[in-house]
């Protein structure tokens, strides 16, 4: 069985602290093809410009967007959230927790921050064709919606929008381009200038002070271009506004700054965008904007033009484009763009059972290796509730002899015992009674730090057949190992047993499994909701374990329950220091 909490509705989360995507180059062989996914929630509407945001590398959050009808034009909009589990292929409705739940809307944009598993949604059009700039946050543990907003009313904010495009680069959230009302009124007279806004803090000062900024554009380049005049000229052009593009952030390697990749889309007042084009993220906060055009070769495949389409980073160096509205209508082909050789691959042509012609959908990676299609439609006539996977090879970097492939061990890969010939090895204690457990050294380099170091390193035990640690907990060794190979824990002996979930965690901690700590860490805060521990004790012990993520929740649950009003019995039973440092952390995080 996988990891299935008590009473919540998340299921098994195979999330990585930096949720960074695995170093890989994508290869699309002759038969590489969308494949239809059945068994789609009959509850599950069909729909169009909604968000589909990768939760870790194993679910995908879907949140609003919208349809109409042949009897019906106007637009209606939705705000539900759907889970779509990449183990099982399912999708599940999740129910709000809290009272506010943000408007129904489609357009937006929605991001995921992996430090405090909170999703954030900005922007869209409503019901009643507004374009909205509320910013909302969820919290994906307790599943409550908080909406933030400006201080006060000269506090720099964006004007409502849809059609934009975000992406996540160290915590802060960037947002590019879209429709706004000043394109309503003035795109009838000409392009208008492509702003681009960041959530976050040019420093490190808490999240309490972040705020919106605007970032600005102090490099142009061009690309391919064999004209020299039409290269000086687009050098000297002011950047424009994009509506109804899609972008892939890749984020940076060796060979390539932390980089947004735009393709298509609507320059407002110039019809369809024709350019590829890169936004560069430089160390100092400005961006260096790069046109790449297509070479001269009449061999050379490229994307027709398109806006509504979907876009997604897949890898370290590709991204994935499909459908969307081109010169003759909706498009049903799939592209694949490698940004290391600059070239694009078509796929070939759909099968039976590939997704139909449509705009508006969206695509998400999951696990680094394959791409989900939901949704879209064709207005007035058709909104699709069909889900597809398209599976991609990749290749290791190391085979093309670069080093980028530094994060290959970050996730948990069940497939390397199937594909990887591995080997037995023995761990027992070294003092004590003897115990005995058999793992294989490939999986134990994947999912452990330690390991990895011990057994590919220049160290003694990489040549042995037999580890012996000491002071080695039989009962947390094994629930470790199991983990590793198998990929199970018994989550409610553990909720029944705290003192056996530290005496994991620490091991866990020793061995540096981080994807299992963060899982821990939920076991931890389910044992909370379930009161079997205090929300200040498990605060207490998050920070005696260095488990930021886990206290901060403690202190979101604190929060909610007493605020900063300390209630006389804990005045008492709670050192002064104790008490005084929740408040800040309070104040200073939380509010």
């Amino acid at each position: 069985k996988r990891y299935s909490f008590i009473d919540d509705p998340w299921g098994w989360l195979d999330a990585d602290d930096d949720n960074e995507p695995l170093q890989s180059n994508v290869t699309v062989g002759d038969k590489t093809q969308w494949k239809e996914i059945v068994g789609t929630a009959q509850t599950l509407r069909g729909r169009c410009s909604h968000s589909l945001t990768s939760i870790g590398n194993s679910c995908l959050l879907l949140f609003g967007g919208g349809y109409a009808t042949e009897s019906d034009p106007q637009f209606h909009h939705l705000n539900d959230l759907w889970l779509f589990n990449g183990i099982t292929a399912k999708w599940n409705q999740l129910e709000p927790t809290g009272e506010l739940i943000p408007p129904a809307r489609r357009g937006h944009v929605a991001e995921y921050y992996p430090e405090q598993d909170l999703l954030m949604v900005f922007g869209g059009m409503s019901n009643e064709d507004e374009l909205l700039n509320d910013l909302w946050i969820l919290d994906l543990m307790t599943l409550e919606w908080e909406q933030l907003g400006p201080k006060t009313n000269r506090t720099l904010w964006p004007s409502g929008c849809r059609g934009s495009i975000s992406f996540l680069h160290n915590g802060t959230f960037y947002l590019l381009g879209g429709e706004t009302k000043r394109d309503r009124d003035q795109g009838r007279e000409g392009p208008t200038l492509l702003e681009i806004f960041a959530f976050g803090s040019m420093s490190d000062s808490p999240k309490g002070d972040w705020k919106w900024y605007k970032c600005s554009i102090t490099e142009c380049d061009v690309e391919g271009c064999e004209s020299l005049v039409q290269s000086e000229l687009l050098k000297s052009m002011p950047a424009c506004n994009i509506l109804y593009a899609s972008g892939a952030f890749l984020r940076s390697d060796e060979e390539l700054a932390p980089t947004l990749f735009v393709f298509g889309g609507i320059l407002v007042g110039n019809g369809f965008n024709p350019f590829l084009q890169s936004f560069s993220l430089k160390t100092d906060g400005t961006f260096r904007h790069v046109y790449i055009l297509r070479g001269g070769s009449s061999n050379e495949v490229y994307p027709n033009f398109r806006y509504f389409h979907g876009c997604c980073a897949i890898g370290s160096s590709d991204f994935v484009i499909a459908g969307g509205i081109g010169p003759h209508g909706d498009t049903p082909d799939t592209f694949v763009y490698n940004t290391k050789r600059k070239v694009w691959t078509l796929l070939s042509p759909p099968a039976q059972h590939g997704p139909a012609p449509r705009n508006g959908l969206t695509l998400a990676p999951l696990d680094g290796t394959q791409v989900i299609l939901f949704g879209g439609g064709e207005y007035q006539s058709a909104y699709f509730r069909d889900t597809h996977v398209l599976k991609l090879s990749c290749e290791d970097h190391s085979k093309h002899g670069t080093s980028s492939d530094n994060h290959q061990h970050d996730v948990p890969r069940p497939h390397l015992l199937q594909d990887v010939k591995v080997t037995n090895l023995v761990i027992s204690r070294s003092d004590g009674p003897p115990i005995v457990k058999v793992a294989h050294v490939k999986t134990l380099s994947a999912n452990s730090e330690y390991f990895q170091r011990m057994l590919e390193g220049p160290f003694l035990e990489s040549a042995m057949k037999e580890i012996r640690l000491p002071e080695l907990d039989p009962s947390a060794a094994s629930t470790c190992l199991d983990y590793m190979h198998q990929g199970v824990i018994d989550v409610e002996h553990m909720l029944n047993h705290l003192d056996q979930l530290d005496s994991v965690f620490c091991l866990a901690d020793m061995w540096g499994m981080r994807p299992f700590l963060r899982l821990l860490e939920d076991i931890f805060y389910t044992a909370l909701r379930k009161g079997k521990i205090d929300d200040l004790e498990l605060f207490e012990y998050a920070k005696m374990r260095h488990a930021k993520r886990l206290a901060m929740k403690c202190l979101r649950v604190f929060k909610a329950r007493i605020g900063l009003n300390f209630p006389p019995d804990y005045q008492r039973n709670l050192d002064p220091a104790l008490i005084q440092e929740v408040k800040e952390y309070v104040e200073v995080s939380l509010l």
